[in-house]
Formats: C-alpha cells, structure tokens, sequence
C-alpha cells in the first residue's frame, strides 16, 4: 500500500510549482477547448440538450501524455474522438500534432459521466445527444 502525504508547505519553490502547473494544465487546456470546438460543430447546445432535461456532465477523468513538444507559437492540429458510450459515461480520445501533420506530440483522455442536477447520481446519457457526439468529428 502506498500512502501519500501532503509535503510541508516550503518543500517546493512557489515558482517552480507555479511552471510546473501550468505546463501541465497546457494539454488539459488543449483538450478542453477542444472539446468546446467539437461540440459548436456538431451542434451541441449546452443548455437546450442537458440543463432543460435536468443532466449534466461532470469530468471524471482526464489524462494527458506528453511525447514530443510543442514549440513557442507553433501552430498545431487537436483531434477529437467519441472512444467510448457507456450507460452514464462518455469517453473522448485526444490528440495533439503538428498543423497539417501526423507529428503526434500529446494524447490523452477524458472521461464525463452524466448525472442528474443537485443530486449529482450517475443518469444515462440521452441518445440523442450520443448520435450527435458521433457525427464525423475534426481530425481523430
């Protein structure tokens, strides 16, 4: 069994956390906006297709791996694809290349599950909204 501690509060250079994080959160910020653009082209509205039937999505999983880098203010592509529907889940394959190539530079993963607001239970994914995820997507 591994346990992890919280490290005392001086034991990483505010600096270097602060780099660090935000390195990090630069594929999920790729794939997140990503994913808002997916969703403009296949007509996803946010408020008429979850909040009017009383669902949301929560994101429940989100990994990035990084294989080569993205160089400052280089241009690049972001795939998306609809991986996987289960009954409450919907999972999204990503990926980032080089504009106009296959250059793989980072992929990742990200997991929603639908649930019921307020209460926050797990509720299938309507079908409807599954058949509009799955129309031909941008690059994946």
């Amino acid at each position: 069994t591994v346990t992890l501690e919280r490290p005392p509060v001086n034991a990483i250079d505010p600096a270097f956390a602060a780099a660090f994080h935000a390195a990090l959160d630069a594929g999920v910020t790729y794939f997140d906006t990503a994913l808002t653009e997916y969703m403009r082209h296949v007509g996803y509205d946010y408020q008429r297709d979850l909040v009017e039937r009383g669902v949301e999505f929560h994101v429940v999983k989100s990994l990035v791996e990084y294989r080569r880098p993205v160089r400052y203010d280089e241009r690049i592509d972001i795939g998306v694809c609809l991986s996987r529907v289960g009954r409450s889940s919907l999972s999204w394959a990503l990926g980032v290349f080089g504009a106009g190539s296959e250059d793989l530079r980072a992929s990742g993963e990200i997991v929603w599950v639908c649930a019921a607001v307020g209460s926050h239970q797990s509720t299938p994914v309507p079908a409807d909204i599954v058949e509009r995820l799955r129309a031909p997507g941008l690059k994946a």
